[in-house]
C-alpha cells in the first residue's frame, strides 16, 4: 500500500523535526536558568546581552544538526516511488502497448519526479524559517509569537517577572514550560502544494502547524502529488480511465461513503472530491487509488462495505461519552499528541532546574494520561502506538510505582482543598473522579470552573462571589444575549468565561482600581442601540467590533459570533 512505504520512509524526517522542536525549547529553558540566578535588574541589563546575544547563531546550528539529511531522505522517498508506482505497472505495459520504458530513460517521468523532489526540499527548508510558539498572553487566546520574539520578549519577560517578586522561580518555570510544551514549535510557513489551500494557516482562528506535522505533510503531500501524476500518466498510456479507491478502517464519515470502490476519473473528482483539501489525497486523508483493468474483480463488494460502515457506525461509552470507530481512533492520536507535551514538560522542568516536587508531580500527571490511553485502547480494541509517543527518544518519563501511588492516594485531598481555596465547594464536580470526567467531555460545568477558577486566580471578580453565581450569570448571559442579533446583524453565537467575569465585576460599589461589572440588559442595550461602533483587525485575521452605549461598551468577534468582554463607561469607577 502506498502509504505503508510513504510513512515509513517519511518517519525519520518526521522524528528530526521532533528533535528540533525539543532542542530549541531546551535552549530557552537553559537561557532562563542561567538568567533565573540574576537576582537584580540592574544585573539582568548588564548580562542580557551576554544570555540572548548569540541567540540567532545558536538557533542556525540547531536548525542545520536537524535537517542536514533532509535531501537523501526525500531522493530515498521519491526513488520508492518510481518502485511504487511506475515499475510495478511493467507487465501492464508489456501486455497492452508492448512497450516499457524504464525510468532513467523516461524523460517526461524524471522531469515530473525532480520538480516534486525540488518542491519538497524547499518547503522543508521553508519550515524552519518562520518557527514560533503558541503562546497565551492573559485571556485564553493563544497568539503564534516568532521566535524571534520569544528569545527577545518571552525570556526578558519571565526574567523580569522573577526579579521584580511577581513570581517565584519555579512558579515562572512551571508556566514556561508548560505553554512551550502545550503548543509545541509551530511554522507560519505558507504552503503552496495544500490540496484546495495555498496558505498553510487557518487566519480567523490563527492555527499554526506543528513543525513535525508540517515537515510530514511537505513530504507526503509532494509524494501524493507525485503518485496521482505518475497514475494519471499511466491510464493515458495504457488507456484507463478506471481506477479503484483503497479501503481502511476508522476513515473520516465523508471519506467512508466513497471508499473501496471503482469510479472514472471524473467521478473520483465529483465524488471523492480528488483536488481539494477535504477530499481524496487532501489534508491527513489516507486513501489511495489504483488503476482498475478490465476483468479485474474488486478488492470490496458493496455488501461488504455495507457491513463494515454499519459496524464502524456503532459507539461505545467511555466515560461518560459515546464514540464510533473514526470518532475513538482521533481521541487516541490526541491522547498520544498530549503524552508527547507532557513528557516534553517533565525532560524541560528537569533541564531548568525545577523544585524535585514540582517535577514529580508532572512525571505523576503523565502516568496517569499513560494509564488512560491503555483504558481507552482497551476499551475500543485500538493498538497502542507508544512509538507515537517515545519518538522523542527522552527514555523513562514516568514516576516510580510507589511515588505514583502516593500520588494518586493525595488526589482527593488536594482537589478538595483546590475547591476550597478558589470559592467552588459548590460546584458539582466535587471528586476526582467527576472532575474527571467533565474535563474529558468538556462539559458545561467544567468550562464555567475553570473560567471561575481562572477570574479568582487573576483578581477579575471579587474573591467572595461564589460559583453558584458565576453559574447564575452565565444562565442569563445564555438566555438574554446569546440568539440575539446585533444592530448591525451580526449573531451571537457564544462569550467567552472572561465575558462573565466582565459582567460580575470586582466590586458592587465605586472602588478606586476596581472595576464595576456590567448588568447583561445594559450589554444588551449596547448591543442594540449602540451611539457608537468601532472595529479592529487582530493579528490572526480576527475582526473585533466594539458597540458603545449608554452605560457600557461591549466587544464581540465577528468571524464567530462570540463575545469577548465588556466595561462600564468609564473604565474603572
Amino acid at each position: 500500500m502506498r502509504r505503508s512505504y510513504q510513512s515509513d520512509l517519511s518517519v525519520g524526517i518526521e522524528r528530526r523535526y521532533r528533535q528540533l522542536e525539543y532542542d530549541i525549547m531546551e535552549d530557552i529553558v537553559r537561557r532562563i536558568k542561567k538568567a533565573g540566578k540574576i537576582t537584580s535588574m540592574a544585573d539582568w541589563q548588564l548580562n542580557r546581552m551576554l544570555i540572548l546575544g548569540k541567540s540567532p547563531a545558536d538557533l542556525r546550528k540547531i536548525v542545520a544538526k536537524a535537517v542536514d539529511f533532509d535531501e537523501a531522505d526525500v531522493n530515498a522517498l521519491y526513488e520508492q516511488v518510481i518502485q511504487n508506482e511506475y515499475v510495478v505497472y511493467k507487465p501492464q505495459y508489456e501486455k497492452i502497448t508492448h512497450k516499457y520504458i524504464p525510468y532513467k530513460e523516461n524523460l517526461q517521468l524524471q522531469q515530473l519526479v525532480n520538480v516534486q523532489i525540488r518542491n519538497s526540499s524547499e518547503d522543508l527548508s521553508n519550515v524552519t524559517k518562520s518557527m514560533g510558539f503558541m503562546l497565551d498572553y492573559g485571556g485564553g487566546k493563544k497568539v503564534f509569537t516568532p521566535l524571534s520574539q520569544v528569545y527577545n520578549g518571552y525570556i526578558d519577560q519571565a526574567v523580569t517577572d522573577v526579579i521584580s517578586g511577581a513570581f517565584d522561580y519555579n512558579t515562572m518555570l512551571r508556566k514556561v514550560c508548560r505553554q512551550l510544551s502545550d503548543s509545541g514549535l509551530r511554522t507560519g510557513h505558507l504552503f503552496r502544494s495544500n490540496p484546495g489551500d495555498d496558505r498553510g494557516i487557518d487566519f480567523p482562528s490563527g492555527w499554526h502547524n506543528r513543525i513535525d506535522v508540517a515537515a510530514r505533510r511537505a513530504i507526503l503531500t509532494g509524494v501524493s502529488q507525485l503518485s496521482g501524476q505518475i497514475t494519471a500518466m499511466n491510464a493515458e498510456r495504457l488507456g484507463i480511465d478506471r481506477y479503484e479507491v483503497s479501503w481502511h478502517a476508522g476513515a473520516r464519515p465523508d471519506h467512508a461513503a466513497w471508499q473501496g470502490k471503482v469510479y472514472t476519473m471524473e467521478q473520483l473528482k465529483r465524488i471523492c472530491g480528488l483536488g481539494t483539501g477535504p477530499g481524496l489525497l487532501g489534508w491527513n486523508c489516507r486513501h489511495e487509488y489504483y488503476l482498475f483493468f478490465p476483468g479485474s474483480e474488486r478488492q470490496y463488494t458493496d455488501k461488504w462495505l455495507a457491513e463494515q460502515n454499519a459496524k464502524e457506525a456503532r459507539t461505545q461509552s467511555f466515560r461518560g461519552r459515546e464514540y464510533n470507530l473514526y470518532q475513538a481512533t482521533q481521541k487516541q492520536r490526541s491522547m498520544e499528541t498530549n503524552m508527547r507535551a507532557q513528557r516534553e514538560k517533565v525532560r524541560l522542568m528537569q533541564e531548568g532546574g525545577a523544585d524535585r516536587d514540582d517535577i514529580i508531580v508532572e512525571q505523576c500527571k503523565y502516568q496517569a494520561q499513560l494509564d488512560e490511553y491503555k483504558e481507552f485502547s482497551k476499551r475500543f480494541r485500538l493498538p497502542e502506538q507508544r512509538e507515537r509517543v517515545y519518538a522523542d527518544l527522552n527514555g523513562r518519563v514516568a514516576p516510580s510505582a510507589k511515588r505514583y501511588q502516593k500520588w494518586k492516594e493525595g488526589r482527593e485531598e488536594r482537589h478538595r482543598k483546590w475547591l476550597h481555596d478558589i470559592g467552588a465547594e459548590d460546584t458539582t464536580l466535587n471528586t476526582v473522579e467527576k472532575y474527571e470526567m467533565a474535563k474529558h467531555n468538556r462539559s458545561r460545568e467544567y468550562v464555567l470552573l475553570k473560567g471561575y477558577a481562572r477570574a479568582v486566580k487573576k483578581g477579575d471578580i471579587h474573591a467572595l462571589t461564589s460559583f453558584t453565581t458565576y453559574k447564575n450569570t452565565a444562565r442569563e448571559i445564555d438566555e438574554n444575549l446569546v440568539g440575539m442579533t446585533t444592530v448591525d446583524d451580526v449573531a451571537i453565537e457564544s462569550y467567552a468565561t472572561h465575558f462573565i467575569d466582565r459582567v460580575i465585576g470586582q466590586t458592587s460599589t465605586s472602588h478606586q482600581g476596581m472595576r464595576l461589572g456590567v448588568p447583561v440588559e445594559e450589554a444588551e442595550r449596547s448591543l442594540r442601540y449602540p451611539h457608537h461602533i468601532t472595529e479592529r483587525v487582530m493579528s490572526d485575521g480576527d475582526i473585533r467590533r466594539r458597540y458603545l452605549g449608554d452605560e457600557c461598551s461591549v466587544v464581540l468577534s465577528v468571524v464567530n459570533g462570540r463575545l469577548i468582554q465588556a466595561n462600564p463607561i468609564g473604565g474603572e469607577k
